[in-house]
């Protein structure tokens, strides 16, 4: 063949493989399985469900009140601003009952009748837990302001949380009871609840790693109003200090009321669940001395300061848990600020976060590590004369 019709047979190549590049090109932009892995799914139907699991039934409700209006706070701003993407935040709120069977069923409705793929809560680690192997086979992801325990570390790829894990807020109290409070022996009274058993378990691992001793390690049921029998222990035992560790305020009070009460005197420690401002104002007297712990807030930063301001606006009051207020708030723009990156796909959203450094809020500063956990700071806070005074800052 001489030179020429060479140049022709490459000549005829080069337009069909040209034809075909362009086919294919034109094949891929139809969507289907030939949708480009870079193309944003869009929120059905332009309205963006947005499942929220707290309590507000029990005891536990002041932590769903707390937090719901967080929520709709944010809700309200990014609506009123043009929504996510364009769309609207419809809130579908159910009633998780700080236990892990009204998570369960709350979640149930969320995403097997409401078809949510986005959650905000639970609130207690109970409820939480309760529903994430369900939000796992779905791959619903969830973000919750307040759930601590240790177990939520391991509940899978799409579960987030903005509060610590308790695996660090009980090691930081067992190092302040041996050595700020100098207690060689320690009491611990804790309600039996997923949160309260797994603080009173790092407490009582650390502690005695340090050289101290439980003397006493009682549990009650949620609901109990008389610790006679605890409050006995206590008092043979003479322990240097007391860890109380309850699921909400009011067992708090009535554990710390009746240890008093019956002549103890050693100092009382205690968890975030006594660090709020409104519940020591309504019982100064009864948690006098309690020195508690809680993760560390800074209600003096700029975005703080304005959510803070909203929330007061809002339910004519402050926050009665301001962290965990905050972290509600903080939730739904982390989870819409993600779709409108990477569009609405759990997945992708997962991975999103998963790779969030820095993210400045209402909250503070934060960022998620591979296991959905957030690392932060605590803050030591004394009761003297009806007002926590911060005693120290504790990075872990």
């Amino acid at each position: 063949m001489d030179q020429k019709g060479k140049s022709l047979i490459w000549v005829i190549v080069l337009v069909l493989v040209v034809a075909g590049l362009i086919y294919w090109k034109g094949q891929s932009n139809e969507g289907g399985m030939n949708t480009p892995a870079t193309e944003k799914v869009e929120i059905p139907n332009n309205v963006l469900k947005l499942g929220v699991i707290m309590p507000f039934t029990g005891e536990a409700a002041v932590y769903g009140e707390n937090e719901l209006h967080g929520v709709q706070i944010a809700v309200d701003e990014i609506n009123k601003n043009g929504g996510v993407d364009g769309a609207q935040i419809q809130l579908v709120v159910e009633d998780g009952k700080c236990n892990p069977e009204g998570g369960a069923a709350a979640g149930n409705k969320l995403m097997n009748i409401d078809q949510v793929m986005f959650i905000i809560g639970g609130s207690c680690s109970g409820e939480t837990l309760g529903f994430t192997p369900l939000a796992q086979e779905k791959m619903v992801l969830s973000i919750s302001p307040s759930a601590t325990s240790p177990s939520i570390t391991d509940a899978g790829a799409f579960v987030f949380r903005t509060a610590p894990s308790d695996a660090l807020a009980g090691a930081i109290a067992a190092d302040y009871a041996y050595n700020e409070m100098a207690a060689r022996s320690a009491a611990i009274i804790y309600e039996t609840t997923d949160y309260a058993q797994n603080l009173e378990k790092t407490f009582k691992a650390r502690f005695t790693s340090l050289g101290g001793e439980v003397t006493v390690d009682e549990g009650f049921a949620t609901g109990d109003k008389d610790f006679t029998a605890q409050v006995l222990k206590v008092k043979n035992k003479n322990p240097g200090v007391v860890y109380v560790v309850p699921q909400s305020p009011a067992s708090a009070v009535l554990v710390v009321k009746q240890l008093k009460a019956n002549g103890i005197t050693a100092k009382l420690l205690s968890t975030e669940v006594t660090a709020s401002d409104a519940v020591l104002t309504e019982n100064a007297t009864d948690l006098e001395g309690v020195v508690a712990i809680e993760p560390y807030y800074d209600q003096g930063s700029e975005k703080a300061a304005v959510f803070l301001a909203a929330y007061k606006a809002k339910a004519g009051k402050d926050p009665e848990f301001p962290f965990f207020a905050a972290g509600a708030y903080s939730d739904v723009y982390l989870i819409a600020e993600a779709i409108e990156q990477v569009g609405y796909d759990s997945t992708k959203v997962a991975d999103y976060l998963t790779g969030l450094r820095n993210w400045t809020g209402a909250l503070g500063t934060i960022s998620f590590d591979d296991n959905g956990d957030v690392m932060t700071a605590y803050a030591v806070k004394s009761a003297v004369g009806g007002k926590y005074t911060q005693v120290k800052v504790v990075t872990p």
